[in-house]
């Protein structure tokens, strides 16, 4: 997911008539632009605008994969995991203030990897290899194709 700052989305309830929209009432669900994943609300975020950024060694081979592609990367939020999601929580990225500007919460059995990127305008040049490095070795029955040939999973 390639992140920008969370806002809440309005919506408003009614129907067509042939006078136009009819508003009617009617309890608005809380919705923002992260709620179609809920892994996303465990994270707490703040509005912080960047360019800086420097992926960590922590991250290990993914980390040297995206700085790759790191060149026109912008930020406009910070993240903190929420203190239940914490030992999930893995930074990838630091601005150069040490507010977390990527990161990645790892769960499960089979591990789940849900990843939160900046805005990378250059990561094109390394999505196939992302795919088939590590998604694929993430989640082998998504990749039959590439089952056999991936060898000892890249680092994260």
């Amino acid at each position: 997911m390639f992140a920008s700052t969370r806002y809440v989305v309005n919506y408003t309830h009614g129907f067509a008539s042939p006078s136009g929209f009819v508003e009617t009432p009617g309890p608005s669900p809380l919705a923002t632009n992260w709620s179609f994943l809920s892994d996303l609300m465990a994270l707490d975020t703040c509005m912080v605008h960047g360019e800086e950024i420097e992926f960590l060694k922590e991250a290990a081979d993914l980390a040297v994969l995206l700085e790759r592609a790191a060149r026109g990367s912008k930020y406009s939020c910070a993240f903190k995991p929420q203190a239940h999601r914490k030992d999930d929580w893995l930074p990838l990225a630091r601005s150069r203030y040490g507010d977390v500007g990527a990161g990645a919460f790892v769960y499960g059995e089979p591990k789940r990897h849900v990843i939160i990127l900046p805005e990378m305008p250059n990561f094109v040049d390394v999505l196939v290899e992302f795919l088939e490095r590590f998604c694929a070795s993430w989640n082998p029955s998504l990749f039959p194709h590439l089952e056999g040939a991936l060898g000892a999973p890249p680092g994260i």
